[in-house]
């Protein structure tokens, strides 16, 4: 504050504005001046910067009373700041306080206390400097391609940026997601070097720095340090310490670039809750006010307790897999040659292919070995193997140690270069000298290490590695040093010189040789996990209570073998024995080695294990996650569940829902009034219509065949013409009561969203609180809605363009190629009324059946029975017996999982996907002769059964909501009926 008495003695003091980002930075260098204007050193740097600009503008007016025609205020202030040499020399030549004088002239240019011209002289005088990122590789420029990103809450949005998710979104630490080698690492590291670019541009201000996990280890007196300390560290060896990087912290500038949250170094239980709780606490301390924070982890690895989203806004980031188009323009980037880039693109157009190759790094690998293109890698084995022969065939001409027998043999030479016999055996290794043997060796002794810790260990000392490989095949110093320094020279280990560590060059890469080594060592038991819920750890319900509204639920913990697995089973001579073995104690990863391309196994040992996985489904001891884990095995290996096993075309169907009177409705605002209806009997899929079953009708063509497309509005979205939909206004339900003003149906249209976005704009929290105290909308909806109100305007057409395309053709549903829904086993999402429709024709043709979609009573009916029951099952709601929004798995599931059949054995009626039934939405009571039931009419359609991403009151048997019949949301499937012949 002022201290009264000595202003009134003193003379007018020094005119001067400081930013309050700059404060903490220069305290030392600004105390004097601070005892000078007679102020006590503030806590606040924003109530600094205040009483600074206060204490000016006192000045200012003092001057007016002393000379009534003053000079004007900005040659006053220019009079009094002196010149800019002047205050270089006051605040001396620190980087940090360079930039203090910078800012300084150009808030005093704000406020209007300098001329124009002494801001642009300040800002070319002190131009920033540039600082080491921490990211070791250089830019990639105009060869990069940057990945789409999905962010999945509130609702789902795309971008082509990491830079637009921490623009629009605006969370304080962001979670990037993705599977190994889908290029995270790489994105880090371009947004850091962009970012800094754009700093020294002048463009912003924010600091990016990049640092990895995999050294954040245990200090010398076995303790892990602080975030701060490690950052810090990490930080002052590349930059100094003036300023350090706790001062960008306090002056709200860092943008911390954080990799490798799954390669943290082996730690025990302990070490390793200890260094997430200082994690947590680092965040919620200091991610605000501009500081930003990403992480990026691998997608299986993810816990979401380790950033809880009730403590501070955490943004999840997931990258998705690489569209054709991106895969096009990679090959562009990065293949000069014509001839190849042309081969290449027409063997990646093979769709059987494209799953393969649609991750960064098994494209660069394919790209970078010519030799491959004559026997095309179809599985990521092949691909590794050919990779690894190319660099040692690259690198023989000059690296003149290759030519020792004890590295590679002269067999190993021909095997490399004998075509026939690659072609019968394209996962072929040159192992009879000691090269590829270590590096088996050694990549499962370093797999190994990580047993029984949380992380996965990636490095390991130079000088353990010599004594490792030593001590396993029994040679000399020198010959191990040799062995070492080839695996360097030929980019398949790499060496970190100032820690004195090897590691292998991608994680992927050191799985492939551990595979290698366990192909022929096998050892089922490092594979071993609990599926019993007595036994898994943490307990689910204990875990489902501390997650935050918008965490995803973490699976069990893995073995930390499942990359390794799937190798070693492409890679074994006898994979049916391996497989068997891996069975004994992880089920689910055995189904997923043999599901994996090119593995070739008995049709016995696949029955045997689907057979086994469908009864650990079915068994009331299983963990809910460990079935989730079990049904997307499942899926990828065939599940027979869904369908007749007398056509397998044919889902399964229920048994008859009996004829009779039924109670329809609830006394809720979208569903009142209670009434009853008579139903004919009819039989209704036991669950929603799976990715695999659909997969039969777009593989038979029914996008391309217009037979299957009843009505014009079906052909005019098939031929993706525009449609003019005449909504009546008398259809218009209000889906969360009255908004003050107005009327907003939530329908799934884009003309809704448009309507509720703008009424948003009037509303005041207040009002949006009000309607959650009513008990109308949740509060999380109420959060979502205030989400979507503050996004940006472009922000926003991009996400309802998206959602709900104006002109578009589409021949498969929306989300066929998003690893979150495309499981075989999950319901299929992301398709419209009129390809459900479509799909129940085709089948009905194909099966000489009569298959359609349902009724909205008969889907109420089947849920609910004639006692009326509030869910499909017996009792009062239950998280763990549907997927909803309580159950926190952020995604759909596959079919089956939860306990909620009904009595006639009828399964997801209640959470997991909406439903499109027949039936056009209009107000209760139901009447058919109102001609709600016209199938050719454009009107919204009813949808059932809840989704994953509503609450458990969107779940009940009477809920209903609505769509357009374009709608393909994420969270919109179907299921089919039959009608009972008498």
């Amino acid at each position: 504050m002022f201290n009264r008495e000595r202003e009134s003695k003193k003379r007018a003091p020094r005119v001067l504005s400081v930013p309050p980002a700059n404060v903490q930075s220069v305290r030392r260098n600004i105390s004097g001046l601070f005892a000078e204007l007679g102020l006590n050193m503030p806590v606040s740097p924003g109530k600094c910067h205040q009483l600074l600009v206060e204490h000016a503008e006192r000045v200012y007016e003092h001057r007016l009373k002393v000379k009534p025609d003053p000079p004007d205020k900005a040659a006053y202030a220019v009079q009094r700041l002196g010149k800019a040499s002047e205050w270089q020399r006051f605040f001396g030549k620190s980087r940090s306080a360079s930039d203090t004088f910078a800012d300084t002239i150009c808030t005093l240019a704000k406020i209007r206390y300098v001329p124009a011209e002494f801001f642009d002289a300040a800002q070319t005088l002190v131009k920033p400097k540039a600082i080491d990122n921490g990211y070791p590789s250089p830019q990639l420029g105009s060869h990069y391609v940057e990945p789409i990103l999905a962010v999945d809450f509130p609702e789902r949005r795309t971008f082509t940026s990491l830079a637009s998710v921490l623009t629009e979104t605006g969370s304080a630490v962001t979670v990037l997601l993705g599977p190994p080698g889908s290029g995270k690492t790489t994105l880090l590291g371009e947004f850091a070097h962009e970012s800094e670019r754009r700093r020294v541009a002048g463009e912003h201000r924010q600091i990016a720095f990049y640092v990895s996990l995999a050294s954040y280890r245990l200090t010398p007196v076995g303790t892990l340090p602080t975030p701060e300390q490690w950052l810090n560290d990490a930080w002052s060896a590349r930059n100094g310490g003036e300023p350090t990087l706790l001062d960008i912290i306090r002056d709200h500038r860092a943008l911390l670039l954080i990799d490798g949250v799954n390669e943290i170094p082996p730690l025990t239980q302990l070490d390793y809750m200890d260094g997430m709780r200082m994690w947590r606490e680092f965040i919620t301390r200091h991610m605000r006010e501009g500081n930003r924070t990403v992480f990026a982890c691998r997608t299986r690895d993810y816990d979401a307790l380790l950033f809880r989203s009730n403590e501070i806004k955490v943004t999840q980031a997931r990258i998705l897999p690489m569209e054709q188009t991106q895969i096009s323009t990679f090959v562009e980037r990065h293949v000069g040659d014509q001839s190849y880039r042309s081969a290449l693109q027409e063997k990646l157009h093979t769709s059987e292919l494209r799953s393969i190759f649609r991750s960064p790094l098994h494209l660069k690998m394919l790209i970078d070995t010519p030799a491959l293109l004559k026997t095309f890698p179809t599985l990521r084995a092949q691909l590794f193997a050919g990779f690894v022969r190319f660099l040692l065939q690259r690198e023989r001409a000059t690296n003149r140690l290759l030519l020792s027998d004890s590295i590679l043999t002269e067999a190993d030479w021909r095997r490399i270069n004998n075509e026939e016999l690659l072609a019968d055996l394209p996962v072929a290794l040159p192992d009879e000298g000691y090269l590829i043997p270590m590096l088996s060796q050694l990549a499962f002794a370093m797999h190994s290490s990580a047993k029984g810790s949380k992380g996965t260990e990636v490095r390991i000392r130079r000088e353990d590695a010599l004594l490792c490989v030593q001590k396993e095949f029994g040679i000399e110093r020198p010959v191990a040093l040799d062995l070492l320094d080839v695996a360097i020279s030929i980019s398949i280990l790499k060496e970190d010189e100032k820690l004195h560590e090897l590691m292998f060059d991608h994680p992927l890469l050191q799985a492939f040789f551990a595979g290698h080594y366990l192909a022929s060592h096998p050892d089922a038991r490092l594979v071993h996990v609990e599926w019993q819920s007595t036994r898994c750890k943490p307990d689910l319900n204990a875990l489902l209570d501390r997650l935050g509204p918008r965490d995803r639920l973490s699976l069990l913990s893995a073995s930390g073998w499942e990359e390794v697995s799937r190798f070693s089973s492409a890679l074994a001579p006898h994979p049916d024995k391996l497989i068997r073995g891996l069975a004994t104690h992880n089920l689910p990863l055995a189904a997923l080695c043999m599901s994996e391309p090119g593995v070739v196994v008995s049709d016995r040992l696949v029955s045997e294990i689907r057979e086994k996985l469908m009864l650990r489904i079915e068994d009331v001891r299983t963990d809910l996650r460990a079935k989730l884990v079990a049904g997307w095995a499942l899926g990828r290996i065939g599940d027979l569940r869904s369908v007749d096993l007398l056509d397998v075309r044919c889902p399964r169907m229920s048994s008859p829902i009996a004829a009779g009177t039924y109670s329809i409705g609830s006394q809720m605002p979208r569903e009142r009034p209670l009434h009853t209806v008579l139903i004919e009997p009819f039989r209704i899929s036991v669950f929603p219509v799976t990715n695999s079953q659909f997969a039969l009708f777009i593989e038979a063509g029914g996008y391309l065949d217009d037979q299957w497309w009843e009505g014009p509005a079906a052909k005019a979205w098939l031929a993706g013409r525009p449609f003019e939909y005449a909504v009546r206004p008398s259809t218009v339900v209000p889906f969360t009561g009255q908004l003050p003003g107005a009327t907003v149906r939530l329908g799934g249209t884009r003309q809704d969203w448009l309507q509720l976005r703008e009424k948003l704009f009037a509303l005041s929290i207040e009002e949006i609180q009000d309607i959650v105290t009513k008990g109308e909308i949740s509060s999380e909806r109420a959060k979502d809605w205030l989400e979507i109100r503050d996004w940006s305007q472009s922000n926003f057409d991009q996400w309802i363009e998206g959602e709900y395309p104006s002109v578009e053709i589409h021949r498969e549903p929306a989300f066929l190629f998003d690893d979150l829904f495309n499981n075989p086993a999950q319901p299929v999402v992301g398709l419209s009324w009129f390809e459900a429709r479509a799909y129940c024709k085709w089948l009905s043709e194909s099966t000489e059946r009569k298959f359609r979609l349902p009724l909205e009573i008969e889907y109420e009916a089947a849920a609910r029975g004639k006692d009326g029951r509030q869910y499909p099952y017996e009792g009062d709601f239950d998280r763990l017996r549907s997927n909803v929004s309580e159950t926190h798995l952020r995604g759909t599931s596959p079919v089956g999982i939860f306990a909620n059949a009904t009595p006639e054995g009828v399964f997801d009626l209640c959470g997991n996907v909406w439903e499109w039934t027949s039936t056009i939405y209009r107000n209760h009571p139901y009447s058919a002769m109102d001609d709600r039931e016209s199938l050719y009419s454009d009107e919204p359609r009813v949808l059932k059964g809840g989704a994953w991403t509503v609450r458990s009151l969107g779940s009940r048997g009477a809920a209903r909501y609505e769509a357009k019949p374009s709608c393909r949301k994420w969270n919109i499937g179907f299921r089919v009926v039959e009608t009972v012949e008498p």
